[in-house]
C-alpha cells in the first residue's frame, strides 16, 4: 500500500462523509449540548466526560507553527464529525469533539490542497480501551517501527502528498483520534518533516490526557424517550422509497463493506444509532440514506439555531408530527443534497437525499436521483407516519 493510500485509509476508517458543513461561530459561541435547565430532574442532554476542553487538549499556541494562518474553534455541526445523529452518537457517550479550521469549507470529495482548507479534527472517547484494541489490531498493519508515545499509538504519521497527518492512540482510558489537514505543502515538504512539525502538538495532547481523572458516569437516555423500531424498513419501506424516487428496485437497509471498528462504529454500537441506505437492490449505488439516534433529540435541539442561521431551511414542519416533536427540511442549490431532520419522541432521525456530485461518485444507471431529492417532504412524511404507527 502506498503512503498516500495508507493515509487516506486511516482517515476514512475513523470517520465517514456527511453533508456540507453548517454555519460557523466564534469560539466563545460554540454551542454546548450539555447545558440544560438546572431545575430538570434529569440531565436533558449529555455533557463531555473529560475535564480538559478543546483549547487545553490542543493549545492554540501550538497550532501557530503548524499553519501559516489562524484557525478558529468551530461550533458543533460545522463538519461531518458532528452534524448528524450517527456522528453525535459519540457526543452522547460523553466524548469531546473539537474542530479548528480556517474560513474555507471542504467537501468529502475535495482536496485540501486545491481548496486551501486548513483544519484540525480531534475526537477523544472516554472508556475507549476495548474498542481501541479492536481498531488498532485492524489498522496497525504489522507496523514494526515503534512510535514515539507508546505501543498503544498509531502515529503521528504524515503523508505529504495529501498534506495531512494522523494520530490515533489510547492514553489512559481515552481513545484519541486526531487528523490534521492542509499542513505543509506537497511540493516542499516530506513525511518526516511534517511529523517533526506536529510532534509538539501530539506530545502536549498526550501529556494533558495522561493527567485526566477517572471519567464520570455516562449520560442516561431519559425514560420518557419513545422506543424506535429495530429495522430500517420500519422507518421507510422499499415500496415507499421506490414510489417517491420514481426508481427501482430499491432496498432500504444497512450496507457496510468495511471493518466494523473505529470511533464511528463504536458510537453506533454503544448508543443504538444506525445508518440505513437507500440503495439499488441490484448494485452498490443509491440515492441517499437516513441516520437515527435513540435519545438523540438533544442533538436536533443543539443544531437547530445553526440551521436557521445558515438560511437553508425550506420547510419547518412535516405532516403528522406529534405534539412536542419538530422537523425541518434543508436544501441548498439544485445540485446539492436535501436533508430532513426529525425530532420524534426524544429521538433524532436525519434523512439525506443526494443530487449529482462530481463524476467520481457512482449513481444508479438510468435513474434521475434528483426526483428523490425533490420529493424529500414525501419521504419525511412517510417516516413520521411509520413511526407514529410503530408507537401507537
Amino acid at each position: 500500500m502506498s503512503a498516500a493510500a495508507l493515509g487516506i485509509a486511516l482517515f476514512l476508517s475513523a470517520c465517514a462523509g456527511q453533508p456540507a458543513p453548517g454555519s460557523t461561530a466564534p469560539p466563545s459561541e460554540r454551542p454546548q449540548p450539555s447545558e440544560s435547565p438546572s431545575a430538570a430532574p434529569i440531565e436533558a442532554a449529555p455533557s463531555a466526560r473529560l475535564a480538559a476542553g478543546c483549547d487545553e487538549l490542543v493549545p492554540p499556541a501550538l497550532l501557530v507553527p503548524v499553519f501559516a494562518e489562524e484557525l478558529s474553534l468551530r461550533p458543533i455541526g460545522f463538519d461531518h464529525s458532528s452534524n448528524g445523529p450517527v456522528a453525535v452518537s459519540l457526543l452522547q457517550l460523553g466524548s469531546v469533539n473539537c474542530v479548528w479550521a480556517n474560513d474555507q469549507t471542504l467537501q468529502p470529495w475535495e482536496s485540501a490542497s486545491v481548496k486551501g482548507y486548513r483544519g484540525v479534527h480531534l475526537t477523544v472517547v472516554p472508556e475507549g480501551e476495548a474498542p481501541w484494541l479492536a481498531y488498532a489490531e485492524t489498522y496497525s498493519g504489522g507496523q514494526e517501527v515503534p512510535f514515539a508515545h507508546s505501543e498503544n499509538a498509531l502515529g503521528p504519521r504524515c503523508v505529504a502528498e495529501i498534506e495531512s497527518c494522523f494520530f490515533q492512540a489510547l492514553v489512559g482510558a481515552a481513545w484519541v483520534d486526531l487528523t490534521i489537514t492542509g499542513v505543509g505543502a506537497a511540493d516542499t515538504s516530506n513525511d518526516d518533516e511534517l511529523v517533526e512539525l506536529i510532534t509538539p502538538l501530539t506530545d502536549a495532547l498526550v501529556q494533558t490526557l495522561s493527567a485526566e481523572p477517572e471519567a464520570p458516569p455516562r449520560w442516561t437516555v431519559p425514560t420518557t424517550v419513545l422506543p424506535l423500531p429495530a429495522d430500517c424498513t420500519d422507518f421507510l419501506s422499499d415500496a415507499q422509497a421506490e414510489e417517491f424516487a420514481a426508481a427501482g428496485p430499491l432496498s432500504v437497509g444497512v450496507f457496510w463493506d468495511g471493518p466494523r471498528v473505529g470511533q464511528f462504529n463504536h458510537g453506533m454500537n454503544e448508543t443504538g444509532a444506525q445508518r440505513c441506505h437507500l440503495n439499488m437492490a441490484d448494485s452498490d449505488s443509491g440515492i441517499g440514506y437516513f441516520d437515527y439516534l435513540p435519545g438523540g433529540g438533544w442533538g436536533f435541539d443543539a443544531l437547530h439555531e445553526g440551521w436557521k442561521a445558515a438560511g437553508t431551511i425550506t420547510a419547518d414542519t412535516v405532516p403528522g408530527l406529534r405534539a412536542g416533536d419538530a422537523a425541518v427540511i434543508r436544501c441548498g442549490v439544485p445540485e446539492e443534497a436535501c436533508t430532513a431532520d426529525i425530532r420524534f419522541g426524544g429521538n433524532w432521525i436525519q434523512l439525506n437525499l443526494t443530487a449529482y456530485l462530481p463524476d467520481q461518485f457512482m449513481y444508479p444507471e438510468g435513474v434521475d436521483i434528483r426526483v428523490g431529492r425533490d420529493n424529500i417532504a414525501d419521504f419525511a412524511a412517510a417516516i413520521v407516519a411509520n413511526l407514529n404507527g410503530a408507537v401507537s
